[in-house]
């Protein structure tokens, strides 16, 4: 049986090294889980979810392909169902960047993560650095009409750049970054033409004038 990924998914699996253990937070149907064991990439995936469905469905995906023994379910929100240090790489994908924040604010219990927020990304860049993790790449994914951030961080300390805050990491290497600041000029055009000298204008103002 071959998992056919999502483009949002595929990424956070490229962007991933090999590890022995990677969590994932928030499973769902737990393609992403099921592909790291598939592919090899990681000797043991704990999944989680909040939801008793969801993590059926993983159940019977990984007992399909003969992968019950390398993956190990647990039922729980946020990071609570983990133990300090007992993965090498957490994945949290699929939920708000508040919510994402509000687990960092929880518990640190790794030194690798994978973020793919589906918003609130500046804020959430904001949070990563004053948690002493630093952000090693960061691009921006188009899937099914969605822009999607896509943010690998580790443990350490820098400094984060304006730029950075806004557009990401890794711009000049990312092909869907474009089409997104072109989404974004179209935007700023169309909200300097309704309300010229508005907040919302000095604002877009700012923002375009970064990308320079």
């Amino acid at each position: 049986m071959v998992i056919k990924l999502c483009k949002r998914l595929k990424k956070i699996y490229d962007m991933a090294n090999r590890e022995n253990v990677i969590a994932d937070i928030a499973t769902d149907h737990g393609y992403l889980a099921v592909e790291f064991l598939l592919k090899d990439k990681a000797q043991k995936v704990i999944a989680t979810d909040i939801s008793e469905k969801s993590l059926s469905k993983c159940k019977l995906l990984a007992e399909k392909l003969s992968l019950s023994d390398r993956i190990d379910l647990r039922l729980g929100d946020g990071l609570a169902p983990l133990n300090e240090n007992e993965a090498d790489l957490i994945i949290i994908s699929g939920l708000g960047g508040l919510n994402i924040i509000k687990m960092l604010d929880e518990s640190y219990k790794c030194s690798k993560y994978i973020f793919a927020p589906q918003n609130n990304a500046v804020r959430l860049r904001e949070k990563i650095y004053s948690s002493q993790l630093v952000i090693i790449k960061d691009v921006k994914v188009l899937d099914k009409g969605i822009f999607y951030d896509i943010i690998y961080a580790e443990k350490g300390n820098a400094s984060l750049s304006e730029y950075e805050k806004y557009w990401g990491k890794n711009t000049l290497e990312n092909k869907d970054f474009e089409l997104y600041c072109n989404k974004i000029k179209d935007i700023a055009k169309k909200v300097k033409a309704q309300s010229p000298c508005s907040k919302k204008d000095k604002f877009f103002d700012y923002i375009l004038g970064l990308l320079k």
